[in-house]
């Protein structure tokens, strides 16, 4: 399971016992998150993807079934599209083919400046609705906490990373049972960008919650285990 940009494998926990019950559950850390040392991530995005593979290397899995949030989601893709021999499907939530530049690359100057707290401002309302950071603000203080925690660097690295990546020419590469999560008041990554994926890949589908926005495994986590959970049962 790979996690969205400055959150650790804790945003899987409330899926855990779902899913536990069935499969072998691995979370991965990036560099400079979580329990992750900082260290200095690869030139390119398909870099990174093959380090991720890499620790299913040294873990002896050979075929993996790849959840992902956010950036995790962009990673499952270009993992599958890849290593197609590697994957037996990709549940994409939360998640966009594309990225803006402009977007990342002002992120960018506000971490130089202010640090990763100088962001928490500008992502937590894209990441939360407003009545569900009312209602659960302990969620939102949890999360918050995996934002500020994560270093200044790995963040500027993913920034650059991210800052225009597009990998829609990937997409018609996938060939494995994919399923694609969108929430309806997700403003970071767009149920319009859920279905770019859709449209290309032949073995895909498309849930859209409509409430919620874009970090759906806190705002939904029995909702999306189930689909998690009915999506891998199929696919094996």
């Amino acid at each position: 399971m790979l996690n969205s940009l400055a959150t650790t494998t804790a945003i899987w926990r409330p899926l855990l016992p779902q899913l536990t019950q069935f499969h072998s559950v691995v979370c991965i850390d990036y560099p400079g998150h979580g329990n992750s040392p900082s260290r200095a991530l690869p030139d390119d995005f398909d870099a990174l993807a093959a380090q991720i593979l890499g620790i299913a290397d040294v873990l002896g899995i050979e075929r993996a079934h790849l959840v992902g949030a956010s950036v995790g989601g962009m990673l499952s893709l270009a993992l599958a599209a890849q290593w197609p021999e590697r994957v037996r499907s990709i549940s994409v939530v939360g998640s966009s083919p594309r990225m803006e530049q402009q977007m990342w690359v002002d992120r960018a100057d506000l971490v130089r400046d202010f640090g990763v707290a100088g962001i928490v401002a500008d992502v937590l309302p894209r990441w939360f609705t407003e009545q569900f950071a009312r209602h659960r603000p302990d969620v939102v203080a949890e999360y918050r906490d995996m934002l500020v925690r994560t270093t200044d660097a790995s963040y500027l690295a993913f920034c650059e990373l991210l800052a225009g990546l597009d990998v829609r020419p990937k997409l018609s590469a996938i060939k494995c049972p994919t399923l694609v999560v969108s929430g309806g008041m997700d403003t970071a990554t767009t149920v319009d960008e859920a279905r770019d994926v859709v449209a290309v890949v032949p073995e895909s589908r498309l849930e859209i919650l409509p409430d919620a926005a874009h970090m759906i495994q806190a705002m939904h986590p029995v909702l999306l285990g189930r689909l998690l959970r009915e999506h891998i049962h199929k696919a094996e």
